[in-house]
């Protein structure tokens, strides 16, 4: 050490005269200072070393002349041929490590600096490049940074980011909006990013770019799908004479129609080879209904045979639809080959000869397309590619239509409509641009938001105009700085117009019109600020957090990056939704936090929220959120009465339930959908069939909150409306029926634990909410169309106190036939709505040869959704008939299985008992609750039928009471 202090102060000169002499803690620190200034010129360096690395990348000097066509590059509006590429993609391209200092960096390092370049060039980096979804975005952006605003957040789904360049479009020309149509804009970053170039005069580069993008649709929407239904709908009504309208009609117990039974059919194809399926028909057997004078007869086709003659007309359609014509004519385009009816037809049947066939496609951009009105009008563009229909496509497209507006117009000779379909530039200024008023008062705001603009009258001929404060200005006096006192350079230009000057005048020079056009005279690519060429740094308000909030998130779990859910959605109270799970998120600062909505807390239009873990388990009341313009801590909670209630969380008893954990009868083995087809015979646990696994889910992850909450009825008033129908299907103006149905779903609240938690969930993820209202349909007592509809939230049940006497019937105990129950049906919709959950696939059972069927595979399986209605029904005392089976059954059916002695009714019971027992013993009963605010949970009874043989005595949901085997009846003792 003193050694190094003997050199440093050798190297600054310290006079050794003693008058001079310092102490040694003083050249310590000399020589410190003199060591920081050393870091900090090292520091400097470093950063004016990163910020010319930066500012060197994806300039086309830096490829070879030869490389030009296939190297990726920025032109100032778009990185060309970067289709296909993603962000980390970029980070290691050759294009970029072709640079020495580039390349040493570490892959990191090199993927922040190429985000940050990106950044600060308006380009997108949430999507991949070359998609609809990226050039919308990255003209999005740039757009937000030439108005001097942060650029966008990540868009959390197809439909936000489809929202807002609508927006951004609608408003133009405005100064809410781009200089030029945002549609041109995204036109010409996509075709560029592909690598396309187009040529001529700008009358023809206006049609190539139009017939470009028309192919770009066209090519989005996927190869040709080979859509099964359909053709076999087709297929079907050929052979069978029966009408369309006559094979999609829904019937049945099941009600399914006979297409519908063909698809389910063809999909177990397979196993019709397996020697142990002996009893599976090789054909599809249609029992068509008699219909006046005409008898009842049985249709036979062979589904192989059906299936082949689609497929082989389908490929023989291929070579004639438009989607490989269009593949064909993008790619002569990328290679700047010329299209000729030869070099297309040529490039056509390649494709055709490498395409295999497949059944499905890219629904979700299909549909986000489809249902986009500035891509497509929602129903013009599949139907165009459907039918080969370029001109309907065209048609449909804002763009495409504005684009061929404008070729018309300069065909036509009407500059008007041509400055009217495609630009509105707002005043704005460099060293060759000059504005008025605006930029002589540094008024940024007028700058760019100016709604007057320099219209494309020079795209036919005569001389350009600008127009300051309604007064117009020629190209003329414009060089001649007439419009204001002094001219400005560049270093002047407020940096947001600067950007939108650059944007803008490079899609002018895509479209061949820049020969006109005012520019920079500025040597380009020369800009100032280090991480931001055009001085916009990439705000992100979120990301301030108070020193209060900022104590408060150092409590909670952020999410992990790697379960941060693929697409959320805007929603209640400032959170974003996964529209797949319904979770609500907070966005804090930089991280995502997922939480619960605090119904106690919360009144309408102030939706207070508790952190949760990642999987939404653990509701943390004591810390309450709330959004106002920013998350802060919830200080007034009007909605809290008297203190949150003390949470109850179901009971899981698992090693109890580890004694019940029995194998069920092989029949129920062999229909398990995990070993269906695979008949081994080997034993199955209860624990792991269907009913349990679902149960088991939903109890122990999802619906754990059994909190008796305050005011259900008014909730249940704000999410549900109910409405009563006649037999015609008329609305009855009546308030019984709604009371009717509200009191009967108040008294499960009540009394069943089991509806608490599942309602509890519903309501803290969204599923029911006063944004999210379900109408409930109450039918006449002839209507069987019970369901629910989860995309429109409709709800279709009986009135409570229907009774429904119809032919078809369910299986309860002991084989007996029982009449559909109003208040089960009722119940059992409920649980769906609730939970989302699906009653069994009864596929196997719903086609001929059932005798063969209930043989190997029993009675089918109950389901999560029955076995949760038939639990809140016990724990609520109301007496119903258990229902053994999904299975509905007519007494013939009946019958006929009797008759051939596959009705062994004794498994069937024996399999749902174990199922009971398992789960009331795995999920046993918290004590009764008290009132709301004061509740507590005290260790339950538990299911004494363990050491019980009989089964006689049985201490669960309900309290103690006794279960009748010979019964259909649950009789509480109470």
């Amino acid at each position: 050490m003193a050694k190094q202090v003997g050199q440093a102060a050798r190297k600054m000169h310290i006079p050794s005269h003693p008058s001079a002499m310092i102490t040694a803690l003083q050249l310590r620190e000399v020589v410190a200072s003199y060591q920081r200034s050393i870091q900090r010129e090292r520091d400097l360096a470093a950063a004016l070393a990163e910020e010319r690395l930066r500012k060197s990348l994806f300039l086309p000097d830096n490829l070879p002349h030869r490389e030009r066509a296939s190297g990726i590059y920025f032109d100032g509006n778009a990185l060309v041929h970067a289709m296909n590429k993603s962000v980390d993609d970029l980070a290691d391209d050759p294009s970029l490590m072709r640079l020495p200092d580039f390349a040493r960096l570490s892959q990191p390092a090199r993927r922040k600096m190429v985000v940050q370049w990106l950044d600060a060039h308006g380009q997108d980096t949430q999507y991949t490049f070359g998609t609809f979804e990226h050039s919308m975005a990255s003209v999005l952006k740039t757009a937000a940074l030439s108005r001097g605003q942060a650029a966008p957040q990540p868009y959390p789904s197809h439909d936000a980011l489809g929202s807002a360049f609508a927006s951004l479009a609608q408003e133009w020309p405005s100064s809410n909006s781009t200089l030029i149509d945002p549609r041109i804009l995204f036109g010409l970053h996509l075709v560029k990013t592909h690598g396309i170039e187009l040529h001529g005069p700008s009358s023809q580069r206006l049609s190539e770019l139009g017939d470009t993008m028309a192919d770009l649709l066209i090519d989005a929407a996927g190869p040709p799908v080979f859509d099964k239904k359909a053709a076999a709908l087709d297929l079907l009504a050929e052979k069978t004479g029966l009408s369309k309208d006559e094979l999609i009609v829904a019937h049945g117990r099941n009600h399914r129609s006979i297409l519908d039974r063909f698809m389910h059919f063809t999909e177990y194809l397979p196993i019709f080879e397996l020697p142990q399926s002996f009893y599976y028909p090789a054909t599809f057997v249609i029992r068509t209904p008699k219909s006046g004078s005409m008898p009842r007869h049985q249709i036979e086709l062979d589904a192989r045979i059906l299936l082949g003659e689609a497929r082989a007309r389908f490929k023989a359609s291929l070579p004639d639809h438009p989607w490989f014509a269009a593949h064909a004519r993008l790619e002569l385009r990328r290679q700047n080959v010329p299209q000729t009816a030869d070099t297309v037809a040529e490039e056509i049947d390649e494709l055709v000869a490498q395409y295999k066939i497949v059944s499905e496609g890219p629904s979700e951009l299909r549909h986000w397309l489809d249902n986009m009105p500035i891509i497509s009008s929602i129903i013009g563009f599949m139907e165009g590619v459907s039918r080969g229909d370029v001109d309907e496509i065209i048609s449909s497209v804002p763009v495409i239509a504005n684009i061929y507006n404008a070729v018309g117009g300069v065909v036509t000779g009407d500059g008007k409509r041509t400055a009217t379909a495609l630009i509105t530039l707002i005043p704005y200024v460099g060293s060759g641009y000059i504005i008025g008023d605006g930029v002589a008062n540094n008024d940024t705001a007028e700058i760019v938001g100016g709604t007057i603009g320099l219209g494309l009258d020079f795209v036919t001929a005569g001389e350009g105009h600008l127009l300051t404060r309604s007064r117009a200005r020629g190209h003329a006096a414009l060089s001649k700085g007439a419009a204001v006192s002094h001219t400005f350079s560049r270093r002047e230009v407020p940096p947001v117009v600067r950007l939108q000057a650059e944007y803008s005048l490079g899609a002018l020079r895509d479209l061949g019109i820049d020969d006109r056009a005012l520019m920079f005279t500025d040597e380009a690519g020369k800009y100032e600020g280090v991480n931001d060429a055009y001085e916009l740094a990439n705000r992100d308000e979120g990301a301030s957090l108070s020193p209060e909030m900022q104590k408060l998130v150092e409590r909670l779990t952020p999410v992990p990056e790697d379960k941060h859910p693929a697409a959320m959605r805007s929603s209640e109270g400032g959170t974003w939704q996964d529209p797949a799970t319904l979770a609500h998120y907070a966005r804090i600062g930089p991280n995502l936090y997922r939480v619960a909505k605090d119904d106690a807390a919360s009144m309408a239009g102030y939706a207070v929220w508790n952190p949760t873990d990642s999987y939404g388990h653990g509701q943390d009341r004591t810390v309450r959120l709330v959004f106002r313009e920013r998350w802060q801590e919830a200080r007034d909670v009007p909605g809290l009465k008297g203190g949150a209630p003390q949470q109850i969380f179901r009971i899981v008893n698992t090693n109890a339930a580890k004694l019940v954990d029995l194998p069920v009868p092989q029949a129920y083995a062999n229909a398990s959908p995990g070993r269906r087809f695979a008949l081994n015979n080997e034993p199955l646990a209860v624990s792991e069939t269907q009913t349990v696994t679902e149960v088991r889910k939903i109890l122990s992850e999802d619906a754990r909150d059994v909190t008796r909450r305050e005011g259900f009825a008014q909730g249940f008033d704000q999410y549900f409306a109910v409405t009563a129908q006649a037999h015609d299907g008329e609305p009855i103006s009546s308030a019984k029926t709604p009371e009717d149905i509200k009191s009967f779903f108040t008294r499960l609240y009540d009394e069943s634990e089991t509806f608490r938690s599942l309602y509890n969930f519903a309501v803290d993820n969204s599923r029911i909410g006063p944004n999210q209202t379900w109408r409930l349909r109450i039918g006449s007592r002839d209507n069987l169309g019970y369901t629910v509809l989860q995309h429109s939230r409709i709800m279709s049940v009986p009135h409570i106190d229907t009774v429904i006497d119809h032919p078809l019937k369910f299986l309860s105990r002991n084989g007996e036939l029982v009449d559909i129950d109003s208040k089960a049906i009722l119940t059992h919709e409920m649980v769906h709505l609730l939970t989302g959950l699906d009653d069994p696939d009864q596929t196997l059972w719903d086609q001929p040869g059932t005798v063969g069927i209930v043989r190997t595979y029993g009675l089918g399986e109950r389901g999560a959704v029955e076995y949760l209605a038939q639990r809140i029904l016990r724990e609520a005392s109301v007496e119903v008939p258990q229902r053994q089976t999904y299975l509905g059954m007519r007494p013939e059916m009946k019958a006929a299985l009797e008759e051939n002695g596959v009705a062994n009714y004794a498994d069937l019971d024996t399999y749902v008992s174990l199922q009971d027992r398992y789960l009331d013993v795995l999920f046993p009963s918290n004590a009764e609750h008290p009132a709301f605010g004061s509740a507590s949970a005290y260790e339950s009874d538990r299911l004494q039928g363990v050491s019980d043989p009989d089964n006689k005595y049985y201490s669960g949901p309900t309290g103690v009471g006794t279960f009748n085997m010979d019964s259909v009846y649950w009789k509480s003792s109470r």
